[in-house]
């Protein structure tokens, strides 16, 4: 198999880039190299580490490639820690042409799911200095399709802290979104698992993994996922409507004021919303920038970072590599829907990691002790918590190809 890789590596051209995504003009944009820089600045390292990343290796653009081999996607981009486009390889999946309003309320209109609901859209984000989670609700399918059907889409705007936290009421009736993070394809939408793969052949072949988990993302484009990161290769395919991901690299951590705040969760009361602190006090690390309209007053930093734009449609995927930070926003189709299924591979905790780390850990010493950074927790949210040895990725990934090589074998073999 690897020798068949190889002979594409060489003789195809099958997977020459074309870029549709682009980042802005930035402060780098004027200089050549880290030696421009003035080494007297406090953020001279920061600056001299991410303005190298951007030399050596990573796209002012994300590229598009069609028909690329697991060899070349591995050595092109997990390798590399690079985002890409991946054009030609769903177009297959029958919930392309299946997934109608009137399909999925035959299939699952009275299936119970999980909704998640917020005010404004903002699923997990920092609101009036603290990190607030949605309401998650249990309803039939069928009733958030209907709400879909009847919502208008309104003016996006960003949460606004506004005056006391404790029992203030917030007079709208809520986004809803479904985009519970568990493995929920596979756990609640049992009658679409034929409308799909259930994984990336690319993807699991070039990781040698199946995927940890699979999601399913539902919702119209008033929803929005804040600015934050994954310990997981993502492999991000959109079904219907359109995602605008905005990408930052690991190498921008310095410049994104990443700080601990108090957990709390919203509530519905009386019509409205109410937020409540979690108790006991729980610290969570999160970024409050919006990197889509940054507040340079509060986050002044932010100016070094350098945001990359990513449309990604119907058809496409998005390979979105571990530990980039991502903020994601949606335009609906015409029947106002956004429908995206994303695999999360598990990431391996390598060099890469371990030089992220060490970068994030020297922000913890700069930063007063009431907002120190956390270390990340190695631990995989899809199983409980439960941290996951390198020895159990391994012999689950050594299992999985091997199913994958019995497969081909028996398909060879019907050929035959």
């Amino acid at each position: 198999y690897q020798r068949r890789d190889m002979g594409s590596v060489f003789m195809s051209c099958s997977c020459r880039p074309r870029c549709h995504s682009q980042h802005p003009p930035s402060w780098a944009d004027s200089l050549e190299t880290a030696e421009d820089l003035d080494t007297d600045d406090p953020l001279y390292p920061y600056k001299a580490f991410s303005l190298d990343a951007r030399e050596l290796y990573l796209n002012s653009e994300c590229p598009r490639v069609f028909n690329i081999s697991p060899l070349e996607f591995y050595r092109e981009y997990v390798s590399q820690n690079r985002p890409v486009l991946l054009s030609g390889m769903v177009e297959h999946w029958p919930a392309f042409h299946k997934w109608s309003n009137t399909y999925l309320r035959e299939k699952i209109g009275d299936l119970e799911v999980t909704v998640d609901v917020t005010p404004h859209g903002y699923g997990d984000a920092i609101v009036d200095g603290r990190f607030v989670t949605p309401v998650q609700k249990s309803m039939k399918f069928g009733a958030f399709l209907d709400i879909l059907e009847n919502t208008e889409e309104t003016e996006r705007m960003p949460p606004e802290p506004t005056g006391t936290l404790e029992r203030k009421r917030i007079p709208e009736k809520g986004v809803y979104y479904i985009q519970h993070q568990n493995g929920n394809f596979l756990e609640e939408y049992e009658p679409l698992h034929d409308d799909v793969d259930e994984h990336i052949p690319l993807a699991s072949q070039a990781l040698g993994l199946a995927p940890d988990a699979v999601n399913i993302w539902i919702g119209d484009s008033n929803a929005v996922s804040s600015l934050h990161k994954d310990p997981y290769e993502n492999l991000y395919v959109v079904v219907a409507g359109e995602k605008h991901f905005t990408l930052l690299p690991p190498s921008d951590v310095a410049f994104l004021d990443e700080r601990l705040y108090p957990a709390a969760h919203y509530k519905e009361d009386n019509g409205g919303f109410i937020i409540e602190p979690e108790e006991p006090e729980q610290l969570v690390p999160w970024i409050s920038v919006n990197p889509d309209m940054p507040d340079l007053s509060t986050h002044p930093n932010f100016k070094y970072a350098s945001p990359l734009h990513v449309i990604v449609r119907a058809g496409d995927i998005l390979y979105l590599p571990s530990l980039w930070y991502h903020q994601v926003s949606q335009v609906a189709d015409r029947h106002n829907r956004v429908i995206a299924v994303n695999y999360w591979y598990d990431m391996t905790h390598d060099c890469k990691y371990n030089y992220y780390m060490l970068l994030r850990n020297t922000l913890q010493l700069k930063k007063p002790p009431a907002i120190e950074i956390e270390p990340l927790e190695l631990t995989d949210r899809c199983t409980g918590g439960r941290s996951r040895t390198s020895s159990e990725s391994s012999e689950e990934g050594r299992a999985f190809i091997e199913s994958l090589a019995t497969e081909q074998a028996s398909d060879d073999e019907h050929e035959n």
